[in-house]
C-alpha cells in the first residue's frame, strides 16, 4: 500500500532517471514522442495553474531537448506556452521559492537516507526531515509544494511512528 502521491513520484523519479537524465538516443524517438503526448495531455488535465505552468516548461525543454518534431499544431502550443511562461513568472514568485526550498530539502534527505542504512537509530534525523517539510508547509501555506511537502511529511511521520498522524484536535469552548 502506498498514498497515490508516492506512487506518482515514484513514477515520475524513473522518467526523471531513464528519460530525461539521458542522452539523445535516435533509437528512442517514439518514447520521445509518448513523452511529449503525455505533457500536453497532463497540461490539457491539470488541476491548477502553477502545475500547468510547471508542465509547459517542461514540455517546451524537453522539445528543446530531444528534438521533437512539432507539427504546426505543436509549434503553436508552444510559441502559446512560451508567452504564457514569460507573464506567469512573476506571479508564480511564491511557488517558486516552496518549490526551491522542497527540492533542496528532499535532495538532502535522500542522500542523508543513503548514509543512514545500517544505522540503528534513525528516529532523530527522520524527524528533522519531517518537521522540515512541515516549516515549508507552514511557510508556503496554500501552495502546490506546501501540499506536496506536506504529504512527505505525513509519509516521514507514518515511517518514523508506524501509524497516521493525528489531524489536530478542535477544543471546545468552555461556556
Amino acid at each position: 500500500w502506498a498514498p497515490t502521491e508516492s506512487i506518482s513520484r515514484a513514477f515520475d523519479w524513473q522518467i526523471e532517471q531513464n528519460l530525461l537524465k539521458s542522452k539523445y538516443k535516435s533509437s528512442n524517438k517514439g518514447i520521445y514522442q509518448w513523452y511529449s503526448n503525455l505533457l500536453q495531455s497532463q497540461i490539457e488535465e491539470s488541476q491548477n495553474d502553477f502545475q500547468s505552468y510547471e508542465l509547459k516548461g517542461n514540455l517546451i525543454d524537453f522539445t528543446k531537448r530531444f528534438k521533437i518534431k512539432a507539427d504546426s499544431e505543436l509549434k503553436e502550443k508552444l510559441t502559446t506556452y512560451k508567452s504564457d511562461i514569460k507573464t506567469q513568472t512573476k506571479d508564480f514568485k511564491n511557488e517558486l521559492s516552496a518549490k526551491k526550498m522542497y527540492a533542496a530539502a528532499e535532495s538532502y534527505e535522500v542522500k542523508t537516507q543513503a548514509k543512514l542504512k545500517g544505522l540503528k537509530d534513525v528516529k532523530p534525523v527522520l524527524e528533522a526531515f519531517e518537521k522540515k517539510y512541515l516549516d515549508i508547509t507552514k511557510k508556503y501555506n496554500e501552495t502546490h509544494y506546501s501540499k506536496i511537502s506536506q504529504t512527505r511529511a505525513n509519509a516521514l511521520h507514518l515511517h518514523i511512528h508506524h501509524k497516521p498522524k493525528s489531524p489536530p484536535s478542535k477544543k471546545k469552548k468552555k461556556k
